[in-house]
This record gives structure tokens, C-alpha cells and sequence, in this order.
């Protein structure tokens, strides 16, 4: 397939379009600069997405596009300005793939857009594991944005019978973010940044391969998946760190061990697959007595 990715040297793009280009794909990445392109094996095309007429005329002969331009947290900008920018080139990019009848898009929402992640006052899940059917509830620019994003993407399938597929994702980390953060977590579990999203984040390669598995997805019309790592960033047992942390909150099924307290069915159901890899395979947390699957 010719793949598309935008935003690909930003890290979730160029990790994407890595995965892309080992699974066989042909792969540009489109940017606004050239200066920082990585990506052995891919092609690079400079284009201003907010100028639907110069980015179609990249993504002419594409069968798949995956928008991961934009800004991926509230940012210093103003606010109208990053919610400017995350709209319309998710908006554009939908636009575009309408236009060339590209039949599959993929685009970034994020956890973000339950309203927890960044509002400036503690937000409640209305319950516990959250699955899709969990209200959209944004409480800052960001998380509204993506919102508009899932809604761009339902509204582009009803009208152009295309497909489309969104995943929702938390915090992404890298091999060195994991051996920083979690002890952390370890001393601290009250923390904010890391309550926010219920102590769940995602390995960067596996968002990348989340990213391809979309693209190979036979899904027909629109999909949205939640990926998530297959634990929490804490050796607590995740129903003990809700029942201190967030007593309110109703648990609707039982969340065994340190399991995320995200349903994680809409991954399976839509790219065949749940992310696997988990910060305790990583060497500087295992030890002769684990027998955890380590990263390679």
C-alpha cells in the first residue's frame, strides 16, 4: 500500500512510518520541513496542511492517509491557536482523502478528550474500566479538539461511505520516559500527571504499530479503538489505587491486577490486537525472578 503519514518527524509519526516501512508499505512522510526526516526507507514531501490545495497534491495515487500532524498537548500557544491547528488539518486531511477517494484514513484523538488529562481542576470518569461508549466530557482547548476530530471522521464516513478509523491513546513513553517515571509513580501514586489518565500510558512502538495495524485494518466505514499499555505505570493492583484515589468512581467490572482501568475491547475488535509490550520487560526493572516478556 502507499501510506501517507503526516506529522511523520514528529516521534508518534516517525514511529509509525518506521513500522509502516517494515511491514513492506510504501511510505511518505509529509511535514512542513524537511530538516528533521529520519525515516530510512520512506519518501519525504513538504506540505502546509493547512493548505488543503498543496497537500492534495501530495497525496495524489495514496491508499491510506494517517494524519498525526498537530499539537499532541496543550501547548504555550494561545489557546485558539493550537485548537485552530488540530482541527482544521484533521479537518483538511479528512477533506482531502474525500476528494481522491483515498479509502482509508486514520487519525490521533487521545484520552484527552474525556476531560481529565489537562483540565486545571481534578475530572471524575463517570465509571471504571472506561470503555467507548464513555461520554466525551473535554474540560480545556486540547481535549475538545480531539473531540472534534472523532466527530470529523464519523461525519466524513456518513457522507463519503469511506473509512475511517480514530485511536484514543494516553500518555506516550519512550524506553527512557518508563525508567524515569516509574519510580516515581512508586514514591508517589498521588501524583498528578500520573493519576490523570488512571496511571495507563503506551509504549511509543506500540502506538506505532497501533497506527499500522489501522491501516491494515479490514474494518469497513468508521472505527475507533482506545490503545493502552496492558498495565498501569504502579505495582499496586489497579482496584486498590482507584479505591484510594478515586473512591467515587463506580468500577462496573472487576479490573483484575494491574490491568489498565480501560476496556480494551475496541482495540481488539478493530486492529486485531491489544498493545503488548509493558515497562516491567524492560532490563533495568526485571530481575532473575521475573519471567515478564522483555522488549527486543
Amino acid at each position: 500500500m502507499r501510506v501517507v503519514v503526516t506529522g511523520g518527524n514528529g516521534r508518534v509519526g516517525r514511529s509509525t512510518a518506521q513500522c509502516l516501512v517494515a511491514r513492506g508499505h510504501e511510505v511518505l512522510v509529509v511535514d512542513r520541513s524537511r530538516q528533521d526526516f529520519s525515516v530510512e526507507g520512506a519518501a519525504f514531501a513538504a506540505a502546509n496542511l493547512l493548505d488543503p490545495e498543496s497537500f492534495e497534491g501530495v497525496c495524489a495515487g495514496a491508499d491510506a492517509l494517517v494524519h498525526l500532524a498537530g499539537y499532541p498537548a496543550p501547548t504555550p500557544a494561545a489557546p485558539w491557536q493550537s485548537f485552530e491547528l488540530n482541527v482544521m488539518t484533521s479537518f483538511n486531511a479528512l477533506a482531502v482523502a474525500a476528494r481522491l477517494r483515498i479509502p482509508r484514513s486514520v487519525h490521533a484523538s487521545s484520552a484527552s478528550a474525556l476531560g481529565m488529562a489537562w483540565a486545571e481542576e481534578t475530572q471524575m470518569p463517570r465509571y471504571v474500566p472506561i470503555d467507548d461508549n464513555h461520554p466525551l466530557t473535554p474540560a480545556e482547548h486540547y481535549g475538545l479538539s480531539k473531540c472534534f476530530t472523532e466527530l470529523s471522521a464519523q461525519s466524513f464516513v456518513r457522507e463519503t461511505h469511506q473509512s475511517a478509523i480514530v485511536l484514543r491513546f494516553p500518555r506516550v513513553m519512550t524506553t527512557a520516559d518508563l525508567e524515569a517515571t516509574v519510580p516515581l509513580v512508586a514514591e508517589n501514586p498521588a501524583d498528578r500527571t500520573s493519576m490523570r489518565d488512571l496511571w495507563s500510558y503506551i509504549h511509543l512502538d506500540d502506538i506505532g504499530s497501533s497506527f499500522a495495524d489501522a491501516v491494515e485494518s479490514p474494518l469497513e466505514g468508521f472505527g475507533r479503538a482506545t490503545v493502552v499499555a496492558p498495565d498501569t505505570l504502579s505495582r499496586t493492583p489497579t482496584s486498590v489505587l482507584l479505591s484510594e484515589h478515586y473512591p467515587e468512581v463506580p468500577v462496573v467490572r472487576p479490573i483484575i491486577g494491574r490491568a489498565p482501568a480501560w476496556d480494551l475491547e475496541s482495540a481488539r475488535s478493530v486492529l486485531g490486537r491489544v498493545p503488548r509490550l509493558s515497562w516491567t520487560g524492560l532490563p533495568s526493572f526485571t530481575s532473575a525472578n521475573d519471567h515478564t516478556r522483555s522488549f527486543s
